[in-house]
């Protein structure tokens, strides 16, 4: 999909919306090879000599990166996995685990960390707190990240 229509920053790097007309191009460079911001400048319709280039490009590596990591959870529930919210016991023992924290900003993106055999601990509430491999006596905190097993 070209976009033609002039890129026009508003100037708030949480609003990723604003660069969504661009990201086709922007992802069919990515899977050509381009890797650096340098590789899609002037290179973008309707992005290519804006002012803002730069921090369009920025923050197309953004949004391309979060929509790879919904695309992955995405598979992962496909393939079986649920979301673990809350449970009344206080430890459970799951084949396959997945942490996904989104956490996300403009240059960087959330973490998806993938574990076998592992064990998630729930707090007093039910809510998961920790994610124990196996073998391991200490856990690594899943607090605020949306935890997925099988």
């Amino acid at each position: 999909m070209i976009t033609t229509e002039p890129f026009i920053w508003d100037k708030n790097y949480d609003n990723l919306e604003q660069v969504r007309p661009y990201l086709a191009d922007y992802a069919a460079m990515r899977d050509a090879g381009a890797f650096y911001n340098d590789d899609f400048k002037g290179k973008i319709p309707g992005v290519a000599g804006s002012p803002n280039e730069d921090t369009a490009i920025y923050m197309l590596s953004c949004l391309w990166r979060i929509e790879g990591e919904t695309e992955e959870i995405a598979h992962a529930i496909n393939d079986g996995y649920r979301e673990i919210a809350s449970s009344e016991k206080h430890e459970a023992r799951y084949a396959e685990v997945i942490v996904y924290r989104p956490g996300h900003y403009c240059g960087g993106t959330g973490r998806i960390d993938r574990y076998t055999d592992a064990r998630i601990r729930f707090d007093l509430q039910g809510f998961p707190v920790a994610v124990v491999s196996k073998g391991k006596r200490k856990g690594v905190s899943v607090k605020g990240a949306k935890v997925l097993a099988r």
